[in-house]
């Protein structure tokens, strides 16, 4: 029997890590996706990475409708540094492209010059919608019917216009 050694590359030492996130509060449908790229030089040595970002509008499943943005950036780290980025996307690239639930997907890829390494993460999320404030005009009463106020605050820089608002839930009527 025959021993076939390094059949498969050896995997390297992780020098560069890449990580991805947003503000606490996430991100809003009618502005700008911004997200915060976080490269991490672990290594006491410089590194040069090469960097590709590929966003995506996606259906609810994560299945891919349309590819929104692509590019790319080199990047030179120094020693032990730590390079915070901001990668964004404009309400007016997405907007035509939004589906369902509207979920985004940011996918990372890229290399280490000096060492080979290979960097590659893929990150989904959500623009958020707007909450509908629901507030009682009077007081509630066990068992009486209470009128309440809706409050919608537009995000979109339009006009809505012809929207219809579906309210389900027991006991309500018209």
């Amino acid at each position: 029997m025959a021993l076939r050694r390094c059949t498969y590359p050896l995997p390297c030492a992780e020098d560069v890590v890449c990580e991805v996130s947003l503000k606490e509060d996430g991100l809003c449908v009618g502005k700008d996706a911004v997200v915060y790229i976080n490269l991490k030089n672990k290594c006491s040595s410089p590194r040069s990475v090469t960097l590709y970002s590929q966003a995506a509008a996606t259906y609810y499943t994560g299945v891919r409708k349309t590819f929104l943005k692509r590019d790319q950036r080199c990047i030179e780290l120094k020693a032990s540094e730590c390079r915070p980025l901001e990668w964004s996307l404009s309400y007016d690239e997405y907007k035509e492209h939004l589906v369902d639930h509207t979920s985004l997907m940011l996918n990372l890829f890229g290399h280490v010059a000096q060492t080979k390494q290979v960097l590659a993460t893929q990150y989904n999320f959500r623009l958020r919608t707007p909450d509908l404030v629901i507030a009682p005009v009077s007081d509630a009463v066990l068992g009486q019917e209470v009128p309440v106020k809706i409050t919608f605050q537009n995000p979109l820089p339009c006009v809505l216009k012809n929207s219809v608002f579906r309210f389900v839930g027991l006991g309500q009527h018209a």
